[in-house]
């Protein structure tokens, strides 16, 4: 560390922090705190380290299923039967991705700044994304999400395997 004196005193009204050194011991101070503020405002590692297990074996293709709704204009639907959530921070932990959304252990948001935005339609606003299991560790499987942003209010989203999901942002459900 590059202070060389360091002295505190603490009473009931203040606390003086007194710091002697010479100039060089302030620009590493100066450096040190730098690098904490850093460290500070980009989280030091706060990073959530998960996974989605995606049950894609019984696919629903003409129906979906409502996972859970997430505010009063948004509810989560999926093709899939099943979609888990592995929280690999807590010794892999499983729980349904309906539970760790309204937890709070992961973000639709979360999950879709791990895949690829393949499409953007026409609507106000609605995206498709795209997960590739080539490109990284997210799920076992491919497969797609449409974030709904309808000018008429759908605000849904949709998970499901092919880029038609986005169709279900102009349906009625």
């Amino acid at each position: 560390m590059c202070i060389k004196k360091f002295k505190i005193k603490l009473t009931m009204k203040n606390i003086y922090i007194k710091i002697a050194m010479g100039d060089i011991m302030k620009n590493c101070l100066f450096i040190e705190l730098c690098f904490l503020a850093v460290l500070l405002l980009t989280g030091c590692g706060n990073s959530k380290n998960y996974s989605l297990i995606i049950d894609d074996k019984f696919i629903n293709e003409k129906n979906y299923v409502e996972i859970c709704e997430l505010s009063s204009d948004r509810r989560v639907y999926s093709q899939f039967n099943e979609i888990k959530f592995v929280d690999h921070d807590k010794h892999d932990k499983t729980i349904n991705l309906a539970e760790a959304l309204k937890k709070g252990k992961v973000t639709i948001d979360d999950i879709i700044s791990k895949m690829e935005l393949v499409s953007s339609m026409n609507d106000g606003g609605s995206n498709i994304y795209k997960y590739r299991t080539e490109n990284g560790n997210l799920s076992n499987s491919d497969f797609f999400v449409a974030k709904c942003d309808v000018i008429n209010g759908n605000k849904n989203v949709i998970f499901g395997n092919s880029i038609d999901v986005g169709m279900k942002c102009t349906s009625n459900k």
